[in-house]
């Protein structure tokens, strides 16, 4: 070959490499929508964010887990840009976001509280409902919780033992043991959310942990299911629940008492999200049947239907229907 061939040749190369150059990041680009999420949502998250994919070629969900306060903080007072917000506690939705941040929230499932434990943690073979705070006041016991700044579950978790003391009042051990269990956990042993919980019980730093039900199954931990008088778990105990409060942090500098109430999931879409629409999508897809019995499977309990709380009117047009 002469050489202005070779030179040619090489020319024609060169304008094949830089077109397929130009053509690769349209074709790999793929849009994102984000979800900030509490952490015992985020197998349920996940899950969710692939069957959008799926059914949505050219999108991509990434999750952001962590404690529900934490979620909305960093919308409310970060700005940060979240598609989707769900917290394991609906009102941390509406004292954090609602109005400035997002205009309503759906509350879309429930859960309980139960004590978790695994095959190191000392009693666990006497241990039941009926004497679960004797145990965990005995000697050498090592309890963890979530903290109260960040994630419900902390919060939660002191409402519950509060509860106890009314429910097991009379029993020797039931004085004071609202503030006996908390004199219990180490500040080492005070975390952010409720992954941290279990990561803390499964490397055997702790002997006792309360979570949610959903996260004993999802982490296939043995658990002694609480009486439904103090397991945040029954709607129709909301009245007996409020008896008991305990402070919570919504904000920067803003603690309040928050009155125990059942477990009750919140999401919403804020004011800020950038794919508003995708993002009415993907909670349509959670609140569907096939959405619902995800959930189940997880070990949450899913509201059907639905309920909105806020400027309702607003709603999208997707999502409507399925709340009432």
């Amino acid at each position: 070959m002469s050489h202005h061939g070779r030179l040619r040749l090489c020319r024609a190369g060169m304008a094949a490499l830089l077109l397929l150059a130009g053509l690769l990041p349209a074709c790999s680009q793929r849009q994102q929508l984000t979800i900030f999420c509490a952490a015992s949502l985020s197998r349920v998250a996940t899950g969710l964010g692939r069957r959008f994919a799926e059914q949505h070629p050219g999108w991509q969900v990434v999750v952001e887990p962590s404690g529900s306060q934490v979620a909305a903080r960093k919308v409310a007072e970060l700005g940060r840009r979240a598609d989707l917000v769900l917290s394991a506690d609906w009102r941390v939705l509406r004292d954090i976001l609602l109005p400035e941040h997002a205009p309503w929230l759906v509350q879309f499932c429930s859960n309980e509280i139960v004590l978790a434990y695994g095959p190191h943690s000392p009693h666990a073979e006497e241990m039941d409902a009926g004497n679960w705070p004797r145990w965990l006041l005995a000697e050498g016991v090592r309890l963890a919780r979530a903290n109260e700044r960040t994630a419900p579950i902390g919060f939660q978790t002191l409402q519950v033992w509060q509860l106890a003391e009314r429910h097991y009042a009379g029993k020797a051990w039931a004085k004071n043991l609202a503030s006996n269990l908390r004199a219990r956990v180490a500040p080492r042993h005070v975390v952010d959310d409720i992954d941290k919980l279990v990561g803390l019980l499964q490397t055997r730093a702790v002997d006792y942990v309360f979570v949610f039900r959903s996260s004993a199954e999802e982490y296939r931990l043995q658990f002694v299911a609480l009486p439904a008088a103090i397991n945040l778990g029954d709607p129709g105990r909301a009245d007996t629940y409020a008896r008991v409060a305990a402070t919570a942090e919504l904000g920067s500098g803003r603690r309040v008492q928050l009155p125990a109430r059942p477990v009750i999931y919140g999401a919403c879409i804020p004011a800020s999200a950038v794919h508003a629409r995708q993002a009415a999508q993907l909670l349509r897809m959670l609140l569907e049947a096939p959405g619902a019995a995800e959930l189940r499977r997880s070990g949450f309990r899913p509201l059907q239907p639905a309920s909105c709380r806020g400027s309702c009117t607003k709603l999208p047009g997707v999502l409507a229907p399925l709340l009432r």
